[in-house]
């Protein structure tokens, strides 16, 4: 059975319902973070390699990386007239990576409600951009409709 982004935000939403524990609401923010990623990932694997990337493997990193970047020309020109959509799911994006980090692995932070719900909030505007993006592209032929 595969999953979708949508699915994973849903858990993460599922997950920091009032009363949950730090635990969940960690849950919480790492699963909400993958949603955005995997939202993201079609139209990155689309674009060449960042400066900073080693190989064509698109890491964490390499996902943001591509997006400053946007060397869309090759892939499908139009996406260079949305740029400020991309512009805040790279910002969104890097928060969200942040914000995993901290709930992953620095234990000794504290993590709260409002902090799972404003990953959760960041993560739908990266996902709302994503598919708007990835549309540009099918339209355009470039990526299989799922």
């Amino acid at each position: 059975m595969s999953i979708t982004e949508d699915d994973l935000l849903g858990y993460a939403k599922s997950l920091a319902e009032q009363g949950a524990d730090e635990c969940q609401l960690r849950a919480s923010m790492s699963r909400s973070y993958y949603a955005a990623f995997h939202a993201l990932l079609p139209l990155v694997e689309l674009l060449p390699p960042s400066a900073k990337a080693r190989g064509r493997e698109v890491t964490h990193v390499e996902v943001t990386e591509r997006l400053v970047e946007w060397k869309v020309d090759d892939v499908c020109a139009e996406l260079s007239s949305f740029r400020d959509i991309k512009a805040r799911a790279q910002r969104a994006m890097d928060t969200a990576r942040s914000k995993r980090v901290i709930a992953d692995y620095r234990l000794g932070n504290d993590v709260n409600h409002s902090d799972a719900m404003g990953q959760i909030h960041r993560v739908e505007q990266v996902i709302r951009a994503a598919k708007t993006l990835v549309g540009v592209v099918e339209a355009d032929g470039k990526v299989a409709t799922g």
